[in-house]
């Protein structure tokens, strides 16, 4: 189960889900963590694939699950505004899902919680604008530092903030790892009543072995895809 690609495809989420469902937990959103009893806070940093994120915000759709989906402004794989990118957002809000922001940092940005704060408050505005009432004040870190993992914000949920790192159980699949074993296996002992599960939709879409693997699909779909923009485009800009 430590291994990567023992897990990773769009029919093992789907049982992980009903894992999830048949051990008896119901699903809360971030804004929601005080009043939840034995929960999973499903939580999805989109750091590559918006296509992926679409995908497994309809298989939640399907089996009842709400998630949160953090999207970045700042990322060098998509772009929210682009027209693929718009179409896919808003079918994830069409899933009934939230949005929420994936806070890039970049070189010269302030390490100060006020100063990350106001601009985290600047994009998240940017995505409400555009997203409208699925988009909350909710954001997680991307490649955090360790100070960062520490900080807690005034107005903004952040979802390793004080309150979740120490009332809820954290697990991630990130590196396609699950670092302290099959999430199967922790849900069925029901050891942890609260849940904060971080699940990377590109690992489980591209269904790949290992990080190498889903590089080279990625790239090579992602070619693809910009090899018949760039056709369309120059087919269109000839014609004028």
């Amino acid at each position: 189960m430590n291994q990567p690609g023992k897990l990773f495809s769009i029919g093992a989420y789907e049982r992980l889900l009903e894992c999830i469902r048949d051990s008896g937990y119901g699903y809360d959103t971030f804004d929601e963590v005080e009043k939840s009893s034995k929960t999973v806070f499903m939580r999805h940093d989109i750091d590559m694939c918006l296509e992926a994120a679409a995908a497994i915000a309809e298989v939640e759709h399907r089996m009842g699950v709400r998630s949160t989906y953090f999207l970045m402004l700042r990322n060098e794989f998509y772009n929210v505004f682009s027209p693929e990118g718009l179409a896919l957002v808003k079918r994830i809000c069409g899933f009934n899902h939230l949005i929420g922001l994936h806070f890039k940092t970049m070189d010269g940005d302030s390490e100060e919680p006020e100063m990350l704060e106001r601009k985290m408050a600047e994009e998240l505005k940017i995505l409400k604008r555009e997203f409208g009432l699925c988009v909350r004040d909710m954001v997680s870190f991307h490649n955090p530092s360790a100070s960062q993992m520490k900080m807690d914000f005034r107005e903004i949920c952040f979802v390793h903030g004080k309150y979740f790192r120490e009332n809820i159980k954290y697990i991630s699949d990130s590196r396609m790892q699950f670092r302290e074993g099959s999430p199967f296996s922790l849900f069925r002992s029901g050891k942890f009543s609260r849940v904060q599960v971080l699940i990377h939709p590109v690992f489980w879409y591209y269904g790949e072995e290992s990080l190498t693997n889903l590089a080279a699909a990625f790239l090579k779909k992602r070619g693809v895809g910009f090899s018949r923009t760039l056709l369309a485009d120059f087919d269109g800009s000839f014609d004028k």
